[in-house]
């Protein structure tokens, strides 16, 4: 979780031996990735609108919603600040 949400390791416990017997983690190496990448709204080609084929943008966005505490956990501890600023940089 720290290159995702900065301050989070110092906030948790370590993990125990079971954990870590139990996580996976996967490292993938991109060996090629392509991107259009542009400045300005929507638009083809001219050439490009004699084509049957549609054209457009897909827009993808990821964003993050209010944290949700654990019911189990008394209801009077505060959400870490680090927690909210992640929360509030990605929403």
């Amino acid at each position: 979780m720290e290159p995702i949400i900065k301050g989070r390791s110092e906030d948790i416990r370590g993990m125990n031996d079971g954990e870590y017997d139990s996580t996976l983690v996967l490292e993938v190496t991109i060996e090629t990735a392509s991107s259009k990448i542009r400045n300005v709204s929507v638009s083809d080609k001219l050439v490009d609108y004699d084509l049957d084929t549609w054209a457009g943008l897909m827009s993808l966005k990821q964003i993050a919603e209010y944290p949700i505490a654990d019911k189990r956990k008394p209801e009077n501890l505060k959400i870490p600040k680090h927690i909210l600023d992640y929360y509030y940089q990605n929403k």
